[in-house]
């Protein structure tokens, strides 16, 4: 990956920080070259694919590594995988043509005895996005990537950086349209609680405070977590004023649970371990992993307050944020809507 980046910058002047290019740049690059330290020559495939018919294979790999929640495979997995990518674009070259071509010609995959792995999580997050993006119709497509949002996060990422009209229109929009009531109405201050069981203002030192937002059942991880990271420093601020002599402050949040899946278990614990060195757990560790029956009961014994239970338990701090937030809601929801009342008219010259 540094070789890439080495020579992209040097010859065409692109920077990492441009991600789009970056990665489109370097799935031509390993078209033609073979490293950013070698000429230019022509390379030959087995497969006998052309270029763009590469691109939509591995781009369909990528997708179904990250469906599968792994970058690193068994050889019989990987296999099974690649053969179900060669007949969703309707191909015509064997399998083990088409390892061959993607481990020894677009170099994004090494073999290593009898796995195979990807050289660098980010790429088959990229690719894959690409792929969604040029199927969003596809039947049960975008289902899948918003009921199982948390095994998509940098994929989804990733497709608002390629194509956000796509994005904001094929995956926010449904999530908006459902959720977006709960915050107008300010529903979610009745489920932000605190609590001050250990909290004594006598005491100098050893006080706790904990905060803690139940979301309701409906509401998406993607909007749980976006509103998390929104809100938490008027969360921080309100704390530090109502419990001065507070020396520790934990904050949790719990949304709905992902679906749990039970395959390739093995592989991808192999997977987080191998590329242990360069991915960080989608999971923030400010969240619970526990069911809601345990949370409420826990809730209940550590004497959690919501903040809209009295005024003492107001926070004025939390209430502003909240109306920032509902505005940058309404400005997404805006912005899809001026994307949708786009048409074929808009064309037409006077």
């Amino acid at each position: 990956m540094v070789n890439f980046y080495f020579y992209l910058y040097r010859t065409e002047q692109i920077k990492g920080t441009d991600i789009k290019l970056f990665y489109n740049q370097l799935f031509d690059l390993t078209l033609r070259k073979h490293d950013g330290t070698k000429l230019v020559y022509s390379r030959d495939y087995v497969t006998k694919l052309s270029s763009s018919e590469l691109q939509s294979v591995f781009e369909c790999i990528c997708f179904l590594s990250c469906k599968q929640k792994t970058f690193f495979f068994s050889e019989y997995n990987f296999i099974e995988l690649v053969g179900k990518a060669i007949k969703f674009e309707k191909l015509d070259c064997s399998i083990n043509d088409l390892i061959r071509d993607l481990t020894t010609g677009i170099c994004f995959i090494c073999r290593e005895g009898q796995t195979y792995a990807f050289l660098h999580t980010s790429i088959p997050e990229f690719f894959g996005a690409k792929f969604v993006l040029k199927h969003v119709g596809l039947t049960g497509l975008m289902k899948e990537i918003i009921d199982n949002y948390q095994d998509y996060i940098n994929l989804v990422t990733y497709m608002k950086t390629i194509d956000e009209k796509s994005f904001l229109l094929n995956f926010l929009k449904p999530i908006l349209d459902e959720n977006i009531d709960y915050f107008k109405s300010k529903r979610v201050l009745d489920d932000i609680y605190i609590s001050s069981k250990l909290y004594d203002k006598n005491k100098g030192s050893g006080n706790v405070v904990k905060i803690f937002t139940l979301f309701d059942r409906s509401i998406h991880p993607y909007i749980a977590f976006d509103f998390k990271e929104f809100i938490k420093p008027s969360m921080k601020e309100d704390i530090n004023k109502k419990f001065k002599r507070g020396k520790k402050t934990k904050y949790q949040f719990f949304w709905r649970p992902r679906r749990k899946s039970s395959e390739n278990t093995d592989e991808i614990e192999q997977s987080e371990n191998y590329f242990l060195h360069e991915r960080l757990d989608n999971i923030p560790e400010t969240t619970t992993t526990a069911t809601r029956t345990e949370t409420v009961a826990r809730m209940k014994n550590e004497e959690f307050k919501a903040i809209t239970e009295n005024y003492s338990q107001r926070c004025e701090n939390i209430e502003k944020a909240l109306n920032l937030y509902i505005l940058r809601l309404e400005e997404w929801n805006n912005k899809i809507l001026k994307f949708q009342e786009v048409s074929v008219e808009d064309l037409h010259f006077s």
